[in-house]
């Protein structure tokens, strides 16, 4: 499924470039950042690019690697550097800081979706997005801190107010409600170093990882022309790219890990690596491309022709059987794996509650195990998921927003009938699915499926602008 980065990078592939910040040219080869854009003659982002210096200034708003397209395809030192300034403390990232104030009219509570003037006292989340919880919602949460009276504006409140607040809690820890924080004695502690000796060995063959593909690229990029690349491509049956850049990508991942097979879904084409998964390159049928993905391609060795014997390390090239590492970070597994009933799909979560007491982020677990991505806007999106409470404590606002799209608006009691989370529905079967769970009154923008599996007619939507019936789905919950 394709991901809605906010940011690309990689190396300039000539000096014509310039920087949107300095306005000089980045040179070639050049470390540049972009800040990628929606473009005005056509459906998709373009990047602004920028010098990796700068890029990062006080005013770079990047929060995570895994927003940014490419990164992996980094050196490995590129890579540190840019996490350095993503983190500088190289701890994680810190939580959301909480502050309490009085209520206000601001909208709902993000965990109970009722009015904040219910209570007197809300807590405010620091987040990019407003998030709002009554003090009794927040109390339950495991991010409340043990005491409450260190949260900003606790002390510019009046001491009824304080006092309140901390007989709040003091009577929420006697009821159990509050996952307690001294949970985590003897046992996590005596654990903790073995995991980070396990993140270190992860890093460490990440590392090794990039270092020899690299070291592949430079000898290929050094020694090895442009019309060679292509032949060692077409000699083992390979995606040929276009562009010198990419033609290295290609050669290297194949004699690194070994050539790829033709795709398993369609059979009409090989598969080509791109931003941390392997894709088909081939159309699945005369107007649709193959949606087939995964981390974990069938491979064959990779053989060099004796033409080629000419160049040294090509004469002296051996297929050892290796296995592409991938980092969680900085490509979330979430963005991988085989097609499920919900491939490429974009999916809108709010929070609140759901069916069987589910919290937002194992909903958020389930759906992406479907094959979706998780998003944080409505726009763009076909259907909308929440239960069948939350529908009917649906603001004004937001149910306007969905009727007037015309998005269908279905119970999260629909994940149930997906049991085998990897294989595509049939259009028939996704339709009655769609019709059963469907909670909203109007006549969605797209209300049937063409004869097609469901995973072909979400490539169909994606190319007439509007997305699939079972795709982008929506928690307005």
């Amino acid at each position: 499924m394709e991901v809605d980065y906010e940011y690309q990078t990689d190396y300039a592939k000539s000096g014509r470039s310039c920087c949107t910040k300095c306005r000089e040219n980045i040179g070639q080869g050049t470390l540049r950042i972009g800040k990628l854009i929606q473009a005005a003659n056509f459906d998709g982002k373009i990047p602004k690019w920028f010098h990796f210096s700068c890029f990062f200034t006080k005013n770079a708003k990047i929060q995570s690697v895994s927003e940014i397209k490419h990164f992996d395809s980094l050196r490995w030192e590129d890579q540190e550097k840019i996490r350095e300034h993503i983190n500088p403390s190289g701890t994680p990232d810190p939580l959301p800081k909480f502050s309490v104030k009085l209520s206000s009219p601001v909208g709902q509570c993000s965990a109970c979706k009722s009015e904040l003037l219910k209570e007197r006292h809300m807590i405010v989340a620091d987040k990019r997005d407003a998030v709002y919880y009554h003090l009794s919602c927040f109390l339950r949460r495991p991010d409340c801190p043990a005491d409450i009276t260190t949260l900003t504006g606790f002390k510019k409140l009046k001491k009824v107010d304080r006092d309140a607040i901390v007989m709040a809690q003091a009577q929420a820890s006697k009821e159990n409600l509050k996952r307690p924080n001294s949970n985590v004695a003897d046992g996590p502690v005596v654990k903790k170093p073995k995991k980070e000796s396990d993140v270190d060995k992860k890093k460490e063959a990440l590392r090794l990882q990039s270092k020899r593909l690299w070291t592949m690229h430079d000898k290929l990029e050094t020694e090895v022309s442009k019309d060679a690349l292509i032949g060692l491509l077409e000699y083992n049956d390979q995606h040929v790219p276009a562009g010198l850049s990419n033609l290295l990508d290609a050669v290297s991942d194949a004699m690194v890990f070994g050539a790829l097979t033709t795709c398993p879904s369609c059979k009409n084409g090989p598969l080509r690596y791109s931003n941390g998964q392997y894709k088909c390159s081939a159309m699945a049928t005369e107007w649709a491309p193959c949606l087939y993905h995964t981390r974990d391609p069938e491979r064959k060795p990779f053989k060099v022709p004796e033409e080629y014997f000419d160049v040294e390390f090509l004469k002296n090239y051996k297929y050892v059987k290796r296995t592409r590492l991938f980092d969680a970070e900085a490509v979330p597994l979430g963005d991988g794996g085989l097609a499920g009933p919900f491939s490429g799909d974009m999916i809108f979560i709010d929070g609140g509650s759901y069916s069987n007491g589910k919290t937002k982020e194992q909903l958020a677990t389930e759906l992406k195990t479907l094959g979706a991505s998780v998003k944080d806007r409505v726009e763009g999106c076909t259907l909308a998921l929440t239960s069948r409470a939350g529908f009917e404590q649906l603001t004004s606002r937001v149910r306007s927003r969905l009727e007037e799209l015309r998005i269908r608006v279905v119970s999260d009691e629909i994940l149930s009938q997906f049991p085998d989370k990897t294989v595509a529905m049939s259009a028939s079967r996704m339709s009655d699915i769609l019709e059963k769970y469907t909670l909203s009154k109007w006549t969605p923008l797209i209300s049937s499926f063409p004869e097609c599996s469901h995973a072909e007619n979400a490539l169909a939507g994606s190319h007439s602008g509007q997305g699939s019936v079972g795709s982008q789905l929506i928690s307005a919950d």
